[in-house]
């Protein structure tokens, strides 16, 4: 059998144990963790995602635990893919937000872009986050900002710092979060 072959009916056997749902979890948590093919682990993470609240436990262990920042990267984009989270969940999320990894920073603040509720800690967190040291963390805060605020505006809740926020941002020293700030400012 080819290698290509192969992969394909991996991925066919991953999306299957999908759809099995939360009995499939830990068989795919332990090949999120230990299959050696980053196209297979993005898959097995994109599978977890789909079956949902009952895999949560298990991506939180790998956050928690691993050593490994692409693991947890991919844990994290799993856990924003889910959609609605408990409040441990994105506290977990928020601390991530402080990782060593700007790859996990990033995935962190995109998961709460899409999962905050409009109450959450999580909006001074992503405000420090518009001035992390990479560019490309600064611009993923300015639009977690942007789906918080325009879905909190909705419910009559003001969020004046998300505008500062964007205000400071206008100021950076990199172009391009410059005009990433011009672009969802203009959304506000």
């Amino acid at each position: 059998m080819s290698e290509d072959s192969a992969s394909i009916i991996r991925t066919k056997s991953i999306y299957l144990l999908a759809q099995i749902g939360g009995e499939a979890v830990g068989k795919l948590m332990d090949a999120l963790q230990n299959d050696r093919s980053e196209i297979a682990r993005l898959n097995i993470a994109t599978a977890v995602s789909s079956i949902g609240k009952s895999s949560v436990s298990g991506l939180e262990d790998i956050v928690k635990f691993s050593g490994d920042w692409w693991l947890r990267a991919s844990a994290i984009d799993a856990l924003g893919d889910i959609g609605e989270l408990e409040s441990d969940s994105i506290l977990l999320l928020v601390e991530c937000l402080s990782d060593e990894s700007a790859q996990v920073r990033r995935n962190a603040i995109y998961a709460l872009g899409t999962v905050t509720p409009e109450d959450s800690e999580a909006v001074p967190a992503l405000i420090l986050s518009t001035k992390d040291e990479h560019s490309f963390v600064r611009i993923n805060a300015l639009q977690a900002l942007i789906r918080i605020y325009r879905s909190t505006k909705q419910n009559g809740q003001n969020y004046s710092e998300i505008i500062a926020a964007y205000q400071n941002a206008l100021k950076d020293k990199d172009n391009r979060v410059v005009e990433y700030a011009q672009h969802y400012f203009k959304l506000i």
